[in-house]
């Protein structure tokens, strides 16, 4: 009977101890489970401070450059529309493109509209809103003609400025299609010259030089599909599903409600 009890008190012992061990712990998984996976930090800070902090870099225009006082540009008039859709001001954070990143997972910024693409090495820690704007390489055509898109410049003559950017998209898109490129242009001028004279089918631009060249000349056309797709998103980090979710619900009324066509025309092609 007493090796009975005295069984039973080490056992109890032995559970009290587990017990003490294991409360602590259970206590550290909800602080995780409330601040990780249901609570979303970045959004409350958001709300009770009523700012939105949106990390971009002065240095990129017309994104983003030093006026006014203030930053403007394209990403910079975006960010204020989207805070205001959210129902709160915003902090421009002028930062360089290098630190954008490091801004963002350690909590010195909300959100990030930098004119950046999605980068797949962060995406174990980022979230990427849809784009707001396409700004990969295009090919101006004339009007009026059956090319409509870059499938249609197979066995086409093709001018690029030699060493652009529109000429290594060619030159990617002449690896899985048979365009006759002709890459000895010194300039976009150039080549569009001899693309209205006839001497080429299309020429390919980088994304703000062919939005200029089809809104400044009637008679040329710039394809929609991109030859090479390079859309810019806002970035958020993981954790914060709340903020982003509420960025993508205000990206998507800024589009329905014209808000980034006009942002186009005001400072890629105006």
């Amino acid at each position: 009977m007493r090796r009975a009890r005295g069984r039973s008190v080490e056992i109890l012992i032995a559970a009290l101890a587990a017990l003490i061990l294991i409360v602590p712990f259970i206590g550290f998984l909800h602080d995780v489970h409330e601040q990780g996976q249901v609570r979303d930090l970045a959004w409350e800070r958001v709300r009770k401070s009523g700012t939105l902090r949106v990390g971009m870099d002065a240095g990129v225009p017309p994104f983003a450059m030093p006026g006014n006082g203030d930053l403007q540009g394209f990403d910079a008039d975006l960010a204020r529309d989207l805070a205001g859709r959210l129902g709160v001001t915003v902090t421009i954070v002028n930062t360089p493109s290098d630190a954008l990143y490091d801004a963002l997972l350690t909590g010195g910024v909300d959100a990030l509209i930098a004119a950046l693409p999605v980068t797949p090495e962060f995406r174990r820690d980022v979230a990427y809103s849809d784009p707001y704007i396409e700004m990969g390489e295009r090919a101006i055509v004339r009007a009026g003609g059956d090319i409509r898109a870059p499938a249609d410049l197979a066995n086409r003559r093709v001018g690029v400025e030699l060493g652009s950017d529109g000429d290594l998209a060619a030159r990617q898109l002449a690896r899985h299609l048979p365009i006759r490129l002709q890459s000895t242009y010194d300039s976009g001028d150039a080549a569009l010259a001899d693309l209205r004279g006839g001497t080429l089918d299309a020429v390919v631009l980088d994304g703000i030089a062919a939005r200029h060249a089809a809104a400044t000349d009637p008679a040329l056309v710039m394809l929609p599909e991109p030859v090479l797709a390079n859309g810019y998103v806002i970035a958020t980090k993981r954790d914060a599903r709340t903020l982003t979710t509420s960025l993508d619900h205000a990206l998507e009324d800024a589009r329905a409600a014209g808000f980034l066509t006009q942002l186009e025309a005001r400072w890629l092609i105006g």
